[in-house]
């Protein structure tokens, strides 16, 4: 339709010769096609949308979180390890999809830690007295002995 137009008004400015009149046509047309453009979504702009809280609204996409929405989760694209409380330092991404779906934070990612840590750190998590880096030490020095007696 824009293109019809177009060339319409090509077809006139050339029975008018340069009249003012077809000037300002012009220039109205080139404000349309201005605004126009202006509406059209960006790839940047679809990428923001997918990336932000369904619930909320907050932007994962540019870091920003809402603590107490379960769709965020408490962290934006990335954060620590669940499984280990961070302890392994393994990063997990977010599944945008899956959370978006489900309407709380889902995560993928593997815990770095072997599986008698993560063992220890879940009856250490249960036992509330427990002193944690003196059983981890402990775990460590049990694992050398195991090593060396095979």
């Amino acid at each position: 339709m824009r293109f019809q137009r177009m060339n319409n008004k090509l077809n006139e400015k050339e029975s008018y010769g340069s009249s003012e009149a077809y000037e300002n046509e012009e220039q109205n047309l080139n404000n349309q096609n201005v605004q126009d453009c202006s509406d059209m979504l960006t790839l940047e702009g679809l990428r923001r949308t997918y990336n932000s809280c369904s619930n909320c609204g907050v932007s994962w996409y540019d870091d920003h979180i809402s603590l107490d929405c379960s769709e965020c989760g408490g962290y934006a694209m990335h954060r620590p390890c669940p499984t280990c409380n961070g302890q392994c330092g393994s990063m997990w991404r977010r599944d945008v999809k899956a959370s978006h779906v489900s309407k709380r934070a889902q995560w993928h990612g593997n815990c770095s830690m072997n599986c008698q840590s993560q063992n220890l750190l879940t009856t250490m998590s249960e036992d509330k007295n427990a002193n944690f880096q003196d059983s981890y030490h402990c775990l460590s020095q049990s694992l050398m002995c195991k090593a060396q007696i095979m």
